[in-house]
C-alpha cells in the first residue's frame, strides 16, 4: 500500500526535523539520537487565534502528515522550512497510510522567525 504523501505533487511535500523534547526527571533534555528528518511529509497551517490572553499574538495551529513508520512523540518539536518551529499537540495518529500530527504553536508574531 502507498503511503498517502505518495499520491501528491513533490512541490507540495516538505522534509521536518524532529526534535525530542522529553526530559529526565530532573529535568534535563533527552535527546537519544540526535533530531530526526522526515522526508516527504505535508504540511498545512490550518487556524490561528488570538486566545484568551488578550495577547496581540496569535496561536497557530497545523498538521502534519508523514509517511508511515515514523515515531514521532508527543513532546516533540517540529522545525517545518519557511514556517518554523511547532509543538506537537496531543498524541499523534499512525495508521497503515501516514502518521498524522496535530501541531501548535504559541504566541509568536507573524512574519517573524521562530
Amino acid at each position: 500500500m502507498r503511503p498517502i504523501t505518495a499520491r501528491f505533487k513533490d512541490s507540495w511535500k516538505v522534509d521536518v526535523t524532529v526534535t525530542d523534547g522529553a526530559r529526565d526527571q530532573w529535568g534535563d533534555p533527552i535527546q537519544p539520537g540526535g533530531p530526526v528528518t522526515i522526508e516527504d511529509c505535508l504540511f498545512s497551517p490550518t487556524s490561528s487565534t488570538e486566545g484568551q490572553n488578550l495577547s496581540q499574538v496569535p496561536d497557530d495551529r497545523a498538521k502534519l502528515l508523514a509517511p508511515p513508520g515514523h515515531v514521532i512523540p508527543t513532546t516533540a518539536t517540529i522545525s517545518v522550512p519557511g514556517y518554523g518551529d511547532y509543538a506537537v499537540d496531543g498524541t499523534p495518529n499512525r495508521w497503515p497510510l501516514g502518521t498524522s500530527v496535530q501541531l501548535t504553536r504559541k504566541g509568536r508574531k507573524h512574519g517573524t522567525a521562530a
